[in-house]
């Protein structure tokens, strides 16, 4: 199974424990594009709809294509109240584009999972004259338990380093980086916007998130459930129980630029 298909084997526990997307951040989302009633919005992996519904929420036309069946029947579940949301179980990189443009792309800790080569190209087919690419990414920043993290980074190198590098990186170490796109052609320089979150844990609950991890899915069954189990004993034994994780939620936008006519053709951009 590819790695990236391995969300699939857990839809429930993914959409019990992933956690929504800071209000603050869709409002930017739907400043910084102009989406809203009417927008016809895609979105590229949706997993079971963490972002999904707060862009239905706005009025959207949206349509949402996830790879992950399973996953992709709790996102309908999930936005069965908006008849204006439609998700498409499907592979993006193979998806047949529709005819009618979108006004904006969106994609929420799924982008990288697309292949790289053609990724870029295919976003900028499905979008319409200036239309917007709106993506997030998810960053674990240092915050107040650092020294979890180190114990947690031990933790896993004892299992094979199933965790290696999910540990607390501090914010100002993460670039900003639109380079992708910007030396595509396709799109100009980004807009960035940054929003924190710290959400804290219960053992119980900080085990159930590990096991919707890729890296975690993907591994032996005996090394996942050795590491779930010692990370949990850790958490009780030597952090009372409860562990708190800072977030960083960073908001790339993305606008296609106009196409040039050919000889010839109107300008209608």
């Amino acid at each position: 199974m590819p790695i990236r298909a391995a969300f699939d084997q857990v839809p429930e526990l993914y959409d019990s424990v992933r956690p929504v997307y800071p209000a603050e951040l869709v409002s930017d989302l739907a400043s910084l594009t102009g989406i809203g009633t009417g927008s016809r919005v895609l979105e590229i992996g949706p997993g079971t709809g963490q972002l999904s519904v707060q862009l239905a929420r706005l009025g959207c036309d949206l349509t949402a294509v996830e790879l992950g069946p399973r996953l992709a029947e709790v996102a309908r579940r999930n936005l069965a109240s908006f008849p204006r949301a439609v998700v498409v179980t499907f592979d993006f990189d193979t998806w047949p584009l529709p005819e009618e443009p979108f006004d904006a792309v969106v994609s929420a800790a799924s982008f990288h999972w697309l292949h790289p080569d053609t990724r870029v190209a295919r976003v900028a087919a499905a979008l319409r004259p200036c239309g917007s690419l709106a993506l997030v990414d998810i960053h674990h920043i240092a915050g107040d338990d650092a020294a979890f993290f180190a114990d947690e980074e031990a933790c896993s190198a004892r299992w094979g380093g199933i965790l290696s590098g999910a540990g607390a990186v501090p914010e100002r170490e993460i670039p900003y980086d639109d380079a992708e796109f910007v030396d595509s052609g396709l799109f100009g320089a980004a807009q960035f916007r940054r929003h924190i979150a710290d959400i804290e844990y219960s053992s119980a609950t900080y085990q159930a998130r590990l096991l919707t991890y890729a890296g975690t899915l993907a591994a032996d069954p005996a090394i996942r459930a050795g590491l779930v189990r010692e990370i949990g004993e850790l958490i009780n034994n030597r952090y009372g129980g409860r562990v708190k994780k800072r977030y960083m939620y960073e908001l790339r936008i993305s606008r296609l630029r106009p196409r040039s006519p050919a000889v010839g053709e109107p300008d209608v951009t």
